[in-house]
């Protein structure tokens, strides 16, 4: 009996030995490279507007685009949601990075470069995750009166323009 316990304890230690022998570990997974960032000297295309409507709005296309400042709508933590509009047309900034410094700066007909991605929320078509740059220049939209469009499906043509509405009361309904 004490041989064989011997025996038991000796396989046991051996056992013990043996597992606790260092093992060659996997080499670890090689970090990704981070995403070069355009060298200065690259000039990043500009978009028309007409160029910015072709674009799909499902958040993969990178567009630039140089407007005016119409409205700030907020300002929370860092980001801006903006009106902007030039001539041919009009935009609405979700969520941009800007410092609240230059949001200050930002009163209407600011020229700003946005640089985001074409995307829709509930039917809203905006630029998300932007970045800005202020620049120089000025121009104020004319308010649009779209009075004869509040009952037609062709209201959503003047989605984010500076517009009007003529000959109607706004009451107030008291529905609490």
């Amino acid at each position: 009996m004490k041989k064989l316990l011997t025996v038991l304890l000796s396989l046991l230690v051996v056992l013990t030995i043996a597992g606790c022998a260092k093992k060659e570990e996997p080499a670890p997974a090689p970090e990704p490279e981070p995403t070069p960032e355009p060298a200065p000297s690259e000039e990043v295309t500009v978009s028309s507007y007409a160029d910015y409507a072709a674009l799909p709005s499902d958040g993969s296309a990178v567009v630039t685009i140089e407007s005016y400042v119409q409205g700030a709508q907020s300002y929370y933590n860092g980001t801006a949601s903006l009106y902007l509009q030039d001539k041919d047309g009009a935009y609405f900034v979700y969520g941009g990075q800007m410092s609240e410094e230059d949001y200050a700066k930002l009163v209407p007909g600011t020229k700003i470069k946005v640089t985001g991605y074409k995307s829709a929320w509930s039917g809203e078509v905006e630029i998300t995750d932007a970045t800005f740059e202020i620049e120089e220049g000025s121009f104020i939209a004319e308010p649009l009166d779209i009075t004869d469009k509040l009952a037609s499906e062709d209201l959503i043509n003047y989605q984010n323009l500076l517009v009007s509405f003529k000959g109607m009361t706004v009451e107030d309904s008291n529905d609490e």
